[in-house]
């Protein structure tokens, strides 16, 4: 989905320079779930004219019947460009809840100071493009595959609080997985089926 380069003044302790480089990536695609995100490079020049390297991916994954909105905004790589390219197109899909799952990995001198937890989830997506047309192409597409996701009944089935058993206000979450697992749903929660909650 193409790579977006530029450069950067550092926000890295001690640094002077930062070349990025940005590619949006699909790593699985079906009729429920979608697995997509980033993979970011990122070459450091230090005021002591040391080259370090680092690198990070975001991967999310997300259930495309459970989608509720999605938008394309202008989005500046940064504030300070020396170099490359100053704007892409952010494509947002978001979910009423936080059920899409996010998985942070990194590596290079500064990992110990990313503030990121390894897993969490949220409720928005993100890709970059570097045309809008693609990124308005793709929002697109995303509509139709969410009617086509809720066709196929991907919400017929419910979970429940793993805590309780019970499927208390507040506490219901929803299925996603033709074959009847809760997924991807935060841990712990159990499947209903008929009428009683299951545990997975």
């Amino acid at each position: 989905m193409g790579i977006t380069h530029w450069v950067s003044s550092s926000t890295a302790p001690g640094g002077l320079m930062d070349s990025h480089s940005r590619q949006s990536v699909v790593w699985s695609f079906d009729a429920c779930t979608a697995e997509f995100g980033t993979v970011n490079s990122l070459v450091i020049t230090l005021k002591t004219d040391q080259v370090v390297e680092a690198s990070g991916t975001t991967h999310f994954t997300v259930a495309l019947g459970r989608l509720t909105g999605a938008s394309v905004a202008r989005w500046q790589n940064a504030k300070v460009i020396y170099g490359g390219e100053e704007w892409s197109y952010k494509l947002s899909l978001s979910t009423s809840t936080k059920e899409i799952r996010a998985e942070y990995s990194f590596t290079g001198r500064f990992v110990s100071q990313m503030p990121t937890k390894p897993t969490e989830y949220t409720d928005t997506a993100v890709l970059y493009f570097n045309d809008e047309s693609v990124a308005q192409r793709v929002k697109s597409a995303s509509y139709t595959l969410r009617i086509s996701a809720e066709a196929n009944g991907q919400n017929r089935f419910e979970c429940c609080s793993a805590r309780t058993g019970n499927d208390e206000i507040g506490k219901r979450g929803r299925g996603f997985d033709l074959a009847g697992r809760c997924g991807p749903t935060p841990p712990g929660w159990l499947l209903k089926q008929s009428g009683a909650c299951q545990a997975l």
